[in-house]
């Protein structure tokens, strides 16, 4: 049994595969003190909230939660804002387990919560991709997950609906060096059952450094 804040069984739920796998009970929560209250006569697994809740912040039901000689020993994840540091430094004060910034890479979130839950996890062999779109003054980013890459383009899994034809500025790491950063023009957009788009992003101009790397990292996976 999982007690967990609406944000973030929303998104758990594009990790249908987790859910379907699992015969685990959500309870759901809509502020802090629900979740303390769900907490304290549901006995769960796991606490999984986000850190700006109604009533109570994360960090002071986690507080609660581990004063508790009930519940102390339950495993609390929090996902919060990476900035300011202070969001974090609080949370851990608080005895959290796990503290993820958002914006959530839904991936790595899904199998720590699998790996709490004793729940076989698929591993996951996807890069994580950052896309930046600029919008005048405005740059609106999104995490995604690369479900097919080649030297010219790639397949991003992401929650952001892009616009067919706009240009993109995609991140990405394939080794221990920086990441490879280039432009990308989105070509196909495909919404998916779980509420996220497979979008197909075309690389503009990729860097011939970068190509050398990328050259390698797909003749590696091949082997």
């Amino acid at each position: 049994m999982v007690v967990v804040s609406e944000e973030i069984l929303s998104r758990l739920r594009s990790s249908p595969s987790l859910l379907r796998r699992s015969n685990v009970r959500f309870l759901l929560a809509y502020s802090g003190s629900e979740v303390l209250s769900l907490a304290r006569t549901s006995d769960p697994s796991l606490v999984l909230m986000d850190y700006a809740l109604p009533v109570l912040r994360a960090d002071e039901v986690c507080r609660e939660i581990k004063a508790s000689l009930k519940l102390r020993d339950t495993p609390v994840v929090i996902a919060g804002p990476a900035f300011p540091p202070e969001f974090q430094t609080a949370c851990r004060a608080a005895g959290c387990d796990a503290y993820f910034p958002t914006p959530l890479e839904m991936p790595a979130l899904a199998a720590h919560v699998a790996r709490l839950l004793g729940i076989p996890a698929r591993k996951e062999s996807r890069l994580s991709v950052l896309l930046s779109v600029t919008y005048g003054a405005i740059v609106s980013q999104s995490l995604g997950c690369s479900r097919d890459l080649s030297l010219a383009g790639m397949q991003v899994r992401c929650s952001t609906k892009l616009q067919e034809g706009y240009c993109v500025n995609v991140k990405f790491s394939v080794d221990a060096n920086p990441p490879i950063a280039t432009l990308g023009r989105v070509v196909r957009v495909v919404p998916t059952e779980e509420g996220e788009y497979d979008t197909g992003i075309r690389f503009i101009g990729l860097p011939a450094e970068a190509r050398t790397r990328l050259e390698e990292f797909l003749e590696n996976r091949r082997v």
